[in-house]
């Protein structure tokens, strides 16, 4: 529909959603080609919307395929689209990319100081749908240098921001992360059969 048309903004869009759709589906060469024309049209077009989410679609599979180097790569080009469109909502989107790089890259050290900014913005502009994630990535980071007392309290946080223990409105993104928080921290804790059951 977009190319009878004749929209690059809703091409764009459209080939943008199937980078995401692909990645989620494990088809990581349909990916490229989808991103490729996305990239191409959201340049054209103007649409750094577009652009912004490709670049974090690719830092996501990058992530997923463990190539390091080419996520960090694209975790910059998203957070340079993310301050030509000022946008701190989005930076906060390629924050969480940043966050989980410093950690499975071993640069412990940077990734806390990365989560600590981003949990004060998130908390700031009451961003409580990214919010769980950030306290956990970072949460998990303490975890691994052995620092439960300084965890504990971000996966407290993620776990009421989520609504994971009261039972009513459930945020699933955040929520399922703030259970992976729980259950690590069992497990720190060596309380095994908490974290199974978690």
């Amino acid at each position: 529909l977009a190319q009878e048309l004749d929209d690059p903004v809703t091409l764009a869009q459209a080939h943008r959603a199937l980078v995401l759709l692909h990645i989620w589906t494990g088809h990581p060469n349909r990916v490229r080609a989808h991103s490729d024309w996305a990239m191409e049209l959201a340049k054209s077009s103007g649409a750094l919307g577009v652009e912004f989410w490709t670049h974090w679609g690719l830092a996501v599979l990058d992530g997923l395929l463990g190539n390091t180097e080419a996520m960090a790569e694209r975790v910059a080009e998203a957070e340079r689209v993310a301050k030509e469109l000022r946008s701190p909502v989005l930076g906060l989107r390629s924050t969480e990319l940043a966050i989980e790089l410093a950690s499975a890259s071993g640069q412990w050290d940077s990734g806390i100081i990365i989560g600590e900014q981003a949990i004060a913005l998130a908390r700031s502009l009451a961003q409580n749908t990214i919010l769980p994630r950030i306290l956990v990535l970072t949460a998990l980071i303490y975890l691994g240098k052995g620092e439960v007392d300084l965890a504990e309290p971000l996966i407290d946080e993620a776990w009421e921001v989520s609504g994971a223990g009261d039972g009513g409105a459930l945020n699933v993104h955040g929520a399922i992360p703030a259970h992976i928080g729980r259950g690590y921290l069992a497990l720190r804790k060596g309380e095994f059969e908490k974290a199974v059951e978690i």
